[in-house]
């Protein structure tokens, strides 16, 4: 029988083939201990007229005139999340024209309805987070339908909040008086906010305002209190909202818990203004749902993160 020596000992060359074929004798290093595998089905949470990627990719075609402001499809945005707000811009690019896309300026117009036995409808906008001492005013364009009953701009509401970032002060400003069919500017100056209403969210919540911060500011349809009543029906759309005269464009598409649904609905058409001087012939413009984070509730509606 042959024999071999293995760390000084001499061991038949038949047991080290048992050993080898039992696999004892080479048992390696592990590559894990264990191991799961799942697969996981994820619904996109904000989708585009009850849409995901890629049923999303709508395609709408519109006619005008050169010299006017041509609306688009109305559409409508929504978000599956249960907890979190979602914030997103409306980012828009000419792909082509007859001569390029000089002359064709394009615009998000965010519809908002007061109806009766129902909660009023409001946008939330996102604007540089600043403290209230640097405030100055916030700004939008405004058409009142000449179906609406009531007459009055829509009303802005801001949340104030602590150096821990807790909503501590709510201030809703005073409507103002205006008329319907025609485009205007309602322009909301800190002293406008101010001389309000002042609702403390915590004890003395507004006692030092200057010290406070925000970060989202909310344009309202109606008084703002409980459901709308009768006499109170409003149909408006906004457009070019501005902080401190910094267009703000992203804005808050609210979670699935959100109010009712039209509160957490955000319907919106897209404005195609086009100067009188521009072409003749076919636009093509891309309009991108763009994504820049979440805002959580908590409080009056307030981020954190």
């Amino acid at each position: 029988m042959k024999k071999v020596k293995i760390f000084g000992k001499t061991i038949p060359v038949t047991l080290i083939a048992i050993l080898l074929a039992s696999g004892l004798a080479t048992a390696g290093l592990l590559t894990y201990y264990a191991k799961i595998t799942a697969t996981i089905n994820v619904e996109q949470a904000v989708k585009l007229d009850g849409k995901s990627m890629p049923e999303s990719e709508i395609t709408e075609t519109v006619n005008g005139v050169a010299g006017s402001q041509i609306d688009g499809e109305l559409h409508y945005l929504t978000n599956a999340n249960p907890e979190k707000d979602a914030i997103v811009s409306l980012d828009s690019q000419c792909i082509s024209g007859p001569d390029g896309c000089d002359g064709l300026t394009v615009t998000p117009k965010f519809r908002l309805d007061a109806i009766v036995g129902e909660s009023n409808d409001d946008l939330h906008v996102i604007p540089t987070t600043g403290t209230w001492s640097e405030f100055q005013s916030v700004s939008f364009d405004y058409f009142i339908t000449e179906d609406s009953v009531n007459t009055k701009t829509p009303h802005v509401n801001i949340a104030l909040r602590d150096s821990d970032g807790n909503a501590v002060c709510l201030l809703v400003s005073n409507e103002i008086e205006s008329t319907k069919g025609e485009w205007k500017t309602a322009t909301f100056s800190k002293a406008d906010m101010e001389s309000g209403s002042q609702i403390p969210l915590v004890d003395g919540g507004c006692d030092d305002l200057d010290s406070l911060t925000y970060n989202s500011i909310t344009i309202e349809v109606t008084d703002g209190w409980g459901l709308v009543q009768e006499g109170q029906q409003q149909i408006v759309w906004v457009k070019n909202v501005k902080v401190n005269d910094a267009t703000t464009s992203w804005f808050r598409v609210p979670n699935a818990n959100y109010g009712n649904e039209q509160a957490r609905t955000v319907h919106f058409v897209m404005e195609y203004d086009f100067d009188i001087a521009s072409k003749g012939g076919e636009y093509t413009v891309e309009t991108k749902v763009t994504p820049h984070g979440v805002y959580t509730q908590g409080g009056v509606w307030s981020p954190k993160g």
